[in-house]
């Protein structure tokens, strides 16, 4: 509804960037579907910030490639790397000749075409990266693959937003766990992904007492 407020040549020159899933409301966002819109529309760029994106869902870049300029995730999430694994997904040959041209660190890959200019930047400790094919084929071992890993993954957090409900909100809780519905959990359950999501948390007396619920959490 924001775009359709200015014309099309408003929006030029202009970057959209979309959460995959947000960090703080564990929404799963349809990014193929509004970066579709947003191109066809208006024509403009679309970036994802894709941080909690790998393994926790089916992450397709051919198919997101014609709506997606850039895509960048990391690995220590979901994907359990060790933290320093990152990518960055450009797939159109102009936009990593002009907008990824230089990198922020320039180093002795910079003419060496768009992996090496990111790659060689100084004195990296590359030990994080060389975990990643073990990671991979560790996910890829497991009986069902990714897939099956996020099947998993939705079972048990769907159990564990029953706990939490039948535990603070037992009253409006039905007798089946479907029941989960946006008054227990920020949204309905299907558009948090299979990962995490937001349970109400029972009654509190103010901003003091979430805070210090949140302090608990950190810890």
């Amino acid at each position: 509804h924001e775009l359709s407020k200015h014309p099309c040549h408003y929006w030029e020159n202009s970057l959209l960037v979309l959460d995959h899933i947000t960090s703080d409301t564990a929404i799963h966002v349809p990014i193929e579907a509004i970066a579709k819109h947003a191109k066809d529309q208006w024509g403009i760029l679309v970036a994802v910030d894709g941080a909690h994106g790998l393994l926790s869902q089916n992450v397709d870049m051919e198919q997101l490639s014609p709506v997606v300029d850039f895509y960048v995730s990391n690995g220590h999430k979901w994907l359990s790397c060790p933290r320093g694994v990152a990518m960055m997904y450009c797939p159109h040959e102009e936009l990593r000749e002009t907008v990824l041209r230089y990198p922020p660190v320039v180093s002795h890959g910079i003419n060496d075409g768009y992996v090496s200019r990111f790659l060689w930047d100084g004195c990296r400790d590359y030990a994080s990266e060389l975990s990643l094919p073990v990671v991979l084929d560790y996910w890829n071992q497991i009986d069902g693959g990714p897939q099956g890993v996020r099947a998993h993954l939705r079972a048990k957090l769907t159990k564990g937003v029953e706990v939490l409900a039948r535990l603070w909100h037992d009253e409006n809780y039905g007798d089946n766990g479907s029941d989960t519905n946006s008054d227990i959990t920020l949204v309905p359950l299907e558009l948090h992904p299979p990962t995490m999501a937001m349970v109400r948390l029972p009654e509190l007396r103010g901003d003091t007492d979430a805070k210090h619920v949140q302090e608990l959490l950190y810890r």
